[in-house]
């Protein structure tokens, strides 16, 4: 877990934001989060997956298992064709702005759907 403690400080200081930040953003106490940077604690499954999905990066990167980052493998078919999509995408973002957990990635299959009924029932 030696690379985990230094890739989620890493990750969490080029996105301007601090232990208090992201542990309201993983639903933690600071005390839980800043032991994940420590390296004192290990984080459950869980909050893995919502850390790698906060930072769109792949839980395999963050634990040290690869030395690619990007999860772009992750992405379906039908979300590349959401994302070609600017008006789309510029939607989902406003439309899911206030919340804390939500992740475009998770979010662009179900999104994509509606707008191509939309699409289709005119």
């Amino acid at each position: 877990m030696f690379c985990f403690k230094i890739r989620l400080k890493e990750l969490r200081l080029d996105n301007n934001s601090t232990q208090s930040y992201m542990a309201g953003i993983l639903n933690i106490i600071p005390n839980a989060y800043q032991k994940y940077e420590y390296g004192t604690r290990e984080p459950k499954l869980e909050i893995l997956y919502h850390i790698a999905d906060y930072f769109c990066v792949s839980s395999d990167w963050l634990l040290g298992l690869s030395d690619d980052m990007k999860r772009d493998y992750f992405l379906t078919n039908a979300e590349r064709k959401f994302y070609a999509h600017p008006k789309t995408s510029k939607e989902l973002i406003e439309r899911y702005k206030g919340d804390k957990m939500a992740n475009p990635a998770s979010l662009a299959p179900v999104l994509l759907r509606t707008c191509e009924a939309e699409r289709d029932a005119k």
